[in-house]
């Protein structure tokens, strides 16, 4: 069996057969999950050469404000400086980012979502620069940016660990690393199982916080604060009720991000949903780990 890619472990368990995919392995000493197959780099490069549509990537009122209350988290922290935005999709934080006065660069493969970053660049008249290759990150001079983010990343990847080493060289000292990605132990997972729609196997290994904690500690940095968050209630009613295994993502997104946006709308129901954060967090049950550590 392959070794764990976050802490090496060689010794992990399979899961028992109707609870999870049987080709998902789980680490007995950090407790991440992974496929027992990995990927190479033609299966990696055909499935995110169309990765990203218009409809995919829809940029809202919500988001914006979500970007602006992250970057005030960062700049509570150092003053405005150079950003690095791995895995930058469609290049929305960037836009955002720059408007700030962050000289931004995004790293992205994804041969269609390079087709729009390209095109956001040329209609906002912005100056963002963009990496497409995995030498080009590695050929940045070292402590070059003061802030690193990872959205929804590490679970894309064979081994996140190289992707976090990476991040660590080209942060300046005291600077901030930015990242969430699904938590393997989240309370959707325990209720949905197999029928979670972070079970696929374009997630190529699934994190927990102690996995996660493990790894940044491994590489070096200092975790200043982690959490997990948020529930997918349209994705738990929906697939609760049904009992096939089938997947709807598009769907599921429209109505999930249907229910964000009247959740952020009422007062009452943002108040609750603060209140359903903490006890996530308390018990570490989140969809959702996020982390911001120090270099």
């Amino acid at each position: 069996m392959r070794a764990c890619p976050i802490c090496r472990n060689t010794n992990p368990d399979r899961f028992p057969a109707g609870e999870e995919p049987s080709n998902l392995l789980r680490c007995r000493r950090c407790r991440a999950a992974y496929w027992e197959t990995g990927w190479d780099e033609t299966q990696v490069a055909t499935h995110y050469s169309h990765y990203y549509s218009a409809d995919g990537v829809r940029y809202d009122p919500l988001t914006q404000r979500r970007y602006l209350s992250l970057l005030d988290r960062f700049e509570r922290h150092l003053p405005v400086g150079r950003l690095l935005d791995i895995g930058c999709g469609a290049g929305h934080f960037l836009a955002v980012a720059e408007s700030r006065g962050w000289k931004a660069v995004g790293m992205e493969v994804s041969r269609s979502a390079l087709e729009m970053l390209t095109r956001l660049k040329q209609e906002n008249r912005l100056h963002f620069a963009i990496l497409n290759k995995p030498h080009e990150l590695a050929g940045l001079p070292d402590g070059c940016f003061q802030v690193v983010t990872l959205f929804e990343v590490l679970e894309h990847l064979e081994n996140p660990l190289d992707i976090l080493q990476q991040a660590y060289r080209v942060l300046s000292p005291g600077g901030i690393l930015y990242l969430t990605t699904p938590n393997f132990n989240s309370l959707s997972r325990f209720l949905l199982g197999r029928r979670w729609r972070v079970i696929d196997e374009e997630h190529r290994c699934l994190l927990t916080p102690r996995a996660l904690v493990w790894a940044l500690n491994n590489v070096g940095f200092h975790p200043h604060q982690t959490l997990t968050k948020n529930l997918d209630i349209p994705e738990m009613i929906s697939k609760g009720l049904r009992k096939k295994n089938a997947k709807h993502p598009t769907a599921a997104d429209s109505a999930s991000q249907r229910f964000r946006q009247t959740v952020e709308e009422n007062r009452w129901l943002k108040g609750l949903k603060g209140t359903a954060n903490a006890a996530l967090n308390i018990f570490r049950c989140g969809d959702t780990i996020e982390v911001l550590a120090l270099k």
